[in-house]
């Protein structure tokens, strides 16, 4: 192996290697694609929990994070349009037009009279040195592309974090808060109940001193037995079922969220091919 056929072959592998990288900034789309569904589902749940506009601590706090989060989603969609978005790619030479090349060479070295057996080894290496020219080239513009579209997929992987950061303080936020609220609540019904229940043994034991009059039997002014001493309840009763909804209707609402050589043919041109991916 010649310097010319290790430098092939060093840049041929280059070449390549560039082109396949093209596709991994494709290949890592359906990862952001997955985190923007997560992101859009919370803020999906917390729209159903969302406060109204006030002036109170908690309110802005959650109009806050959802800015930074609307903030942070517009940043990765430009970062992310950056990677994808068309650029001009540079190839080495068309296949038809590296034949013609080639076939032109070698015709070329024929008609100078060089010997038959010499001819095809510098029509090979003029061929070569054509081609590293152009692997070059087209490495060299390649990798500049993608390293750019690395940048700005690695730019918009960090807002994505940071988006998804802000989306899981919005849920801990509303959760610590609705602890905060129902606790109160809870403590509140459970002394209203015991209001209600004193006020209803209360009720009873008023009613129960009430004793209904008599009934006559056969007009003698006799009480029927087992009668005399019975409490009328109805009244009772009344008054604990209009007291238990005066206490369910004054009961404070629970909290809820909203939510080139002389003389040979010069080598064809590379090719730009402007590429949507």
């Amino acid at each position: 192996m010649n310097l010319e056929e290790y430098i092939e072959k060093i840049l041929s592998d280059a070449y390549k290697r560039e082109g396949d990288q093209e596709e991994n900034v494709q290949r890592s789309l359906p990862f952001f694609a997955a985190s923007l569904a997560v992101i859009a589902a919370i803020l999906g749940v917390v729209a159903r929990n969302f406060p109204k506009p006030s002036w109170n601590f908690y309110p802005w706090t959650l109009y806050l994070l959802v800015g930074l989060i609307f903030i942070s989603v517009c940043i990765i969609f430009y970062h992310l349009w950056q990677a994808v978005k068309p650029r001009p790619f540079t190839h080495i030479m068309k296949e038809d037009a590296l034949v013609s090349f080639a076939r032109e060479t070698r015709s070329a070295l024929a008609s100078q009279r060089i010997a038959s057996w010499n001819v095809d080894s510098r029509a090979i290496a003029h061929v070569r040195n054509a081609l590293i020219d152009q692997y070059a080239t087209a490495t060299v513009a390649s990798r500049e592309i993608n390293v750019a579209r690395i940048h700005a997929r690695g730019r918009a992987l960090r807002f994505l974090i940071l988006a998804l950061l802000f989306s899981f303080l919005l849920i801990a936020h509303i959760f610590i808060m609705s602890l905060t609220d129902a606790a109160p609540a809870a403590s509140g019904d459970m002394e209203e109940a015991n209001v209600s229940d004193q006020r209803s043994q209360e009720g009873a034991s008023g009613g129960s001193n009430d004793a209904p009059p008599a009934a006559d039997a056969g007009g003698d002014g006799r009480h029927l037995e087992g009668h005399s001493n019975l409490p009328d309840d109805r009244g009772s009763e009344g008054r604990a079922s209009q007291i238990m909804t005066l206490e369910a209707d004054e009961r404070p609402p629970v909290p809820v969220l909203e939510p080139s050589e002389p003389g040979l043919p010069a080598p064809p041109p590379p090719q730009t091919i402007p590429k949507s991916r």
